[in-house]
């Protein structure tokens, strides 16, 4: 009685950390793990698959040599779309513990995998390897994505733009992912990106719309300056989407197309207090003459008008 699946996974756990020592007994305990997973039920499922990200604690980098196996596993189970989060959550908690000492050539193994995972012809399969993808960006050590930005920046154009791959809006949000981690280190790459979600935002998949709007988003928020040439053309286009089928797509729109100009304004601005600083020192030359635009001389003879309005009204009363 009270006996519960998280209590025997809970078991379980205790008796890897205990009894599997070496690859025998590691190829032995994943073997039976891949056959008595296929006779549980989805929720059992879930609660079993959590045992990958536990290798991962437990196991570290000794893990390494099993990652194939462990991936066939995850791969087994992709058809069910029920298990996508699942499989995607556990192989990210894997990578968190796996590449705390930032090994960028185990990693690049992992991808290469990944990718192969992903450019299956199995559309369902693909849907589950581009939202594992996302999920081992996201728990990856900043320093190893800075690494293996370059690689993984050519990765993701690569299955953005291959019409073979199903799962282009999982690959935004693994795009999505990395610039959130990388920053501004992402912004020479950002121009080869931008006029692939600006096609992406016209796509009829709206999951694919969707996904593209938040990727322009977030290079909005991160690297406005990566964006800034492209505004209008982007504008044109979500002005359209505002008025899309889908409620999430038009409200993304919105809110992307006020980040648009909240960044037009900032660029205003700093240009006109650019040319503020720039106009009002004079030149050592000419101490007589004024170098600020009209409209600064402006304004600042209304000053003087309101400056001397003051003083006589002062007079006055004196």
């Amino acid at each position: 009685t009270g006996y519960t699946i998280q209590g025997a996974i809970q078991e379980l756990k205790d008796i890897m950390s205990e009894y599997i020592e070496g690859a025998e007994r590691m190829n032995a305990f994943l073997s039976i793990f891949s056959e008595q997973i296929d006779h549980l039920a989805i929720p059992q499922c879930k609660e079993a698959l959590k045992l990958l990200g536990t290798l991962g604690e437990l196991f570290t980098s000794s893990l390494f040599p099993f990652i194939p196996k462990v991936l066939s596993i995850a791969r087994k189970k992709s058809n069910e779309q029920q298990l996508h989060a699942s499989i995607a959550t556990s192989l990210g908690v894997m990578a968190h513990y796996l590449f705390k000492e930032e090994d960028t050539s185990q990693f690049v193994s992992l991808v290469d995998r990944l990718v192969e995972w992903i450019k299956s012809p199995n559309k369902t399969a693909q849907l589950c390897a581009g939202t594992s993808l996302t999920k081992i960006i996201q728990n990856l050590p900043h320093n190893l994505l800075i690494n293996l930005l370059n690689e993984l920046a050519e990765i993701l154009l690569e299955l953005a733009t291959s019409p073979s791959i199903k799962c282009r809006a999982q690959i935004f949000e693994s795009l999505i992912s990395l610039v959130l981690t990388v920053e501004q280190e992402f912004k020479t790459h950002a121009s080869n990106f931008i006029p692939l979600l600006m096609e992406a935002m016209r796509d009829s998949n709206w999951n694919i719309r969707k996904a593209a709007i938040d990727a322009v988003y977030t290079f909005a928020a991160f690297l406005p300056a990566a964006i800034e040439e492209d505004i209008g053309k982007l504008k044109e286009i979500l002005k359209k989407l505002k008025l899309d089928k889908v409620k999430h797509v038009r409200e993304a729109a919105q809110e992307v197309l006020g980040k648009l100009s909240e960044i037009k304004r900032s660029t205003v601005e700093f240009k006109e207090t650019n040319n503020c600083l720039l106009y009002t020192s004079p030149s050592p030359r000419d101490l007589s003459t004024s170098r600020m635009p009209s409209s600064a001389c402006k304004k600042k003879k209304k000053k003087k008008k309101t400056n001397k309005k003051k003083n006589i009204t002062k007079k006055k009363e004196k």
